[in-house]
């Protein structure tokens, strides 16, 4: 596998799906335009937010997310009507990622599911120290192409005793395919 190959392609190789595959192979800068629908937690999910760097409004919203190739892995910095949100992605080896914002790491198990992959956390950081899953935040992920050629997602983020801190729906318009009206 090519070393420029997208994290997604090298973290799951011939199993992640056609359609996601043609999504994640560009290894090329690119931004790709849509919609999201966002929630926010209450009071605190919103300070949390805020805290990390992500000023959002609930809502639908537009969304644009650049993807820019990063020596092994790729930034993706994702703007949000009113907020921005980035971060690196990189292949944390067979099945995994592994996202990474300020001092947080991420790892996420992915498992494909026919033409969508899930998203699993498997173990959170904060500035190198591993959290014990009672304090980890519980982070729910999908990721599939629309039957009108969008990329769409879905992610939950939670924290234990605090609930829900961000939840957001949305689709991408790939550039070969014409946004519905």
């Amino acid at each position: 596998m090519s070393p420029h190959a997208s994290p997604h392609l090298r973290a799951l190789g011939a199993a992640l799906p056609a359609g996601l595959r043609r999504f994640h192979a560009d290894a090329e800068r690119r931004t790709v335009s849509g919609q999201a629908r966002v929630t926010t937690g209450g009071v605190f999910g919103r300070v949390l937010l805020r805290l990390l760097g992500l000023h959002v409004r609930d809502g639908k919203q537009p969304l644009d997310v650049t993807f820019m190739p990063d020596g092994s892995g790729t930034i993706w910095d994702r703007c949000f009507g009113t907020g921005r949100f980035i971060s690196r992605i990189e292949a944390g080896g067979s099945g995994f990622l592994i996202e990474t914002f300020g001092p947080v790491t991420l790892r996420f198990w992915l498992a494909p599911d026919g033409e969508a992959i899930s998203w699993g956390l498997q173990r959170a950081a904060v500035f190198g120290l591993v959290l014990p899953s009672f304090l980890a935040p519980h982070i729910a992920a999908r990721e599939w192409l629309a039957a009108d050629k969008a990329y769409a997602m879905s992610v939950v983020v939670s924290l234990p005793l605090l609930g829900l801190i961000l939840q957001y729906e949305g689709e991408l318009y790939l550039p070969q395919f014409s946004e519905p009206d």
